[in-house]
C-alpha cells in the first residue's frame, strides 16, 4: 500500500510539470521620410521652332534639386514618371492650339549615379539624406504649337 502511494505521488507530480521558454520582443523605431524641393523648377528655356523636330535636354546638375530625409542607413525605393507638358493655360488666355510635349526625367544621386524608378537607394551615414537632381529631355516636333508649356512632376519616396 506504501508504495502504490508513493507511486500516485511521483505520478501526479509528473503530470504537473511545467516547462518554459525564453523569446524577445523588440520593436525598430524609424525616422519618417521626408522630401524637401531645394530646388522644385526645371526649366528648358526658350525655344525657337525651326519646322524640324529635335530634342532638348536639361543635365539633372541644372535641373531641380530634392533632399530625402529619413532613417541612417536605410534604404528606400524612388519613384518617378515620365509626364506630358501642354500649353492649354497659355491657350486659354492668349488663344491658340493647345500642344503637348512629352517629357522625359532623369534623376542621379548626388555622386552622379543614375536613379532609376522603382529602385532601392540607401539613405547616407548618420544623418539618412539623399540628394536627388532631376533634368531630362523633350521632344518638340516640327509642327509645334506655341506657347508657355507645364507640367508637374512628382518623386515618390518610401521604405
Amino acid at each position: 500500500m506504501r508504495l502504490f502511494i508513493l507511486l500516485c505521488i511521483l505520478f501526479s507530480v509528473s503530470l504537473f510539470a511545467q516547462e518554459s521558454s525564453n523569446g524577445t520582443a523588440s520593436v525598430y523605431v524609424v525616422r519618417p521620410l521626408s522630401v524637401e524641393a531645394l530646388n522644385p523648377n526645371l526649366d528648358f528655356g526658350d525655344i525657337i521652332l525651326t519646322g524640324a523636330q529635335f530634342m532638348v535636354t536639361v543635365s539633372p546638375l541644372s535641373g531641380a534639386e530634392f533632399q530625402v530625409t529619413g532613417h541612417p542607413s536605410r534604404n528606400i525605393i524612388v519613384t518617378f514618371n515620365s509626364i506630358t507638358l501642354d500649353n492649354s493655360q497659355w491657350v486659354s488666355v492668349h488663344g491658340g492650339t493647345t500642344g503637348q510635349i512629352p517629357f522625359t526625367p532623369h534623376v542621379i544621386q548626388e555622386d552622379g549615379t543614375d536613379v532609376i524608378s522603382g529602385n532601392s537607394y540607401q539613405l547616407s551615414g548618420t544623418l539618412g539624406i539623399l540628394t536627388l537632381y532631376l533634368g531630362g529631355s523633350i521632344n518638340i516636333a516640327g509642327n509645334q504649337p506655341y506657347g508657355d508649356y507645364s507640367g508637374t512632376f512628382t518623386i515618390n519616396v518610401s521604405y
